[in-house]
This record gives structure tokens, sequence and C-alpha cells, in this order.
């Protein structure tokens, strides 16, 4: 039988709606309990317990003065198997002094499907080891990584890209690698990517899980007009989807966003050279050598969910 395991995060002492703010994200990935009460966070137990700690310089014992080693007493005391009642558990920490700090720091372990931060947290009912004088931001040394899985998509092996339409319309109106005499005017052998049906106005969403690193025009003239580029870490390389021929400020995301699949990034339109309202979609794999088309690959192998 698989263990069960019951996940807390402990926040700052005194902490507010900023920092429960900035767990939104990953508290949607990955539900865990949030408390700023370290009674509490040892409290919830299944068969498998893990705390992650939050600061944990700001836990001062009451009435003392701060000292270099401070977060010592939060670890110490929840290492301490007769202080928390006996319990067994394992401690993951998160050094982050302000709430843009955890939200970034969080934003990666959502982006990577990494629950713990690329390690399985120590165990908390041991005394912890010692950090590194010369690098006191370096996390508790800990076991190795023991990420939790991916989002499971049907058809689909765990940690590889999927895609879902991005439109309301299932519809090709050209597909990839098609019209070789025109683009070849680009320098191109064809279509460099796939067009799909979008009346203006009509809603664009996101083709996956990822981080949006452009909302808006890549530089002044450029021919995908105003668009929004997402960027899918995956266990086999780096994607990145593009969204072109956007109505112009109609992006609902900013660079540095963290969207879900399906999520509402944009409108429909024909900015850039376009001559009609559709969505022209092109799927990047960072690194890749595709002939002419460089980096840029068909993305409709990759639909979960196409026509």
């Amino acid at each position: 039988m698989s263990q069960r395991r019951s996940h807390v995060i402990l926040l700052p002492q005194g902490a507010g709606w900023e920092w429960y703010d900035a767990l939104r994200d990953y508290v949607l990935r990955f539900r865990p309990t949030v408390t700023h009460s370290a009674d509490d966070a040892v409290s919830f137990r299944g068969d498998a317990h893990t705390v992650t700690v939050v600061n944990p310089a700001s836990w001062n014992k009451p009435g003392a003065a701060r000292r270099p080693d401070q977060e010592d007493d939060i670890l110490a005391w929840l290492s301490n198997a007769q202080q928390v009642g006996g319990a067994r558990f394992e401690v993951d920490v998160i050094r982050a002094t302000e709430p843009d700090a955890l939200r970034v720091a969080l934003a990666r372990r959502v982006l990577e499907s990494d629950r713990y931060g690329a390690r399985q947290p120590a165990d908390a009912s041991r005394p912890p080891a010692p950090l590194p004088a010369a690098a006191p931001s370096q996390p508790v040394p800990a076991a190795p990584p023991a990420a939790a899985p991916p989002m499971a998509v049907p058809g689909v092996q765990p940690g590889k890209l999927a895609l879902v339409w991005p439109t309301d319309f299932r519809v090709y109106t050209q597909k990839f690698g098609q019209r070789p005499e025109f683009y070849g005017k680009f320098g191109l052998p064809g279509h460099e990517g796939v067009d799909i049906r979008a009346p203006n106005g009509a809603n664009v969403y996101a083709c996956a899980d990822g981080v949006v690193v452009l909302a808006g025009w890549r530089r002044a003239g450029h021919p995908y007009g105003y668009s929004v580029r997402i960027r899918h870490q995956r266990s086999d390389g780096e994607y990145e989807t593009v969204y072109a021929h956007l109505q112009e400020g109609s992006a609902t995301v900013k660079e540095g966003d963290l969207v879900k699949a399906g999520q509402l990034i944009a409108l429909a339109d024909n900015t850039g050279n376009s001559s009609a309202a559709h969505l022209h979609l092109s799927l990047k794999k960072i690194g890749a050598k595709n002939g002419g088309y460089g980096e840029i690959i068909d993305p409709e192998p990759f639909f979960v969910d196409g026509p």
C-alpha cells in the first residue's frame, strides 16, 4: 500500500495576507495545509508528514535578542521529538525573507513539478546537520530528490509535453509546413506553426502549464504582432509556445506569471503580418535543430484534444 503524505507549510510568525497570496499557485498545484502556528504544523500527521518552514529566522524566542543563528530555534524545536510529542516527520526549509521571494521560489517548484525544491526534505526527528558557514542560504542537507509527479494526461508519458486546444474553434486553417512556395520568400521551408480558427475577439487559452516570458510586442513591426510567449519545463527539455496576432492590449497575463493549461491569456485578432483574424501558434523546443525551422517544431502531435 502506498503511503499517504501530509504536508504543512509553516509561514513566518505574524505572516500577513501577502505571504498567503504568495502561496496561491503552489497551494493550487500541491494542496498543502498552511499555518503560522508551529504547534499546528506538527499536529497534522499522516502516514508520512512534511513541514515546510518559511523564513526560519523569523522564529525568535520571546524576549530574546536576535542572534546570527536565530533560525536554529525553530529547526531545533522541530527536531526535538519530545517537544513535538514523539512525532516523526521531515523538514523542508525555504529561506525567503519577503513574500515576493517566496513567490519566486515556489514558482520554480510549480514549474518543475518539484514539491520540495529539487531535494527530499531532511528527517526532522533527528538533529539537523549544521549549515555550512560560507553558504548560510543553502538548504538543509537532505536525501536525494523525490519530486512530486507531474499532472497526469491520458495517453501521454508523465513529464512529457501535452498541449490542450487554445481556442473554442477546433479547426486548423493552415498546418505546419504548408505553402513552402510562399514561406520560402522568408527563408523558411514552409509554415512555421499552425493557424487555428479564432474570430476577432475570440478567447485564446494557454496550451500547457508554464511561465509567461512575453506579453506584448517583441519589437516594433514584428511579424507576429501582439503576442504571448510561455515557457514549459518538462522532463525531456524546455519548450515555448507562441500565440501570435493577438488583439492589442488584450493579454490577461504578464511576464513572470505562472499559467495553467486552459487559462485565458488573451483575445484573437490580426496584428502583425496577418490579413484576417486567427491564432497562429508556434511551438519551440529549446536547443532543437529542425532543419530550416531551427528550434520550431510541429505542435500537432502534442495536442491531446485537437480536431
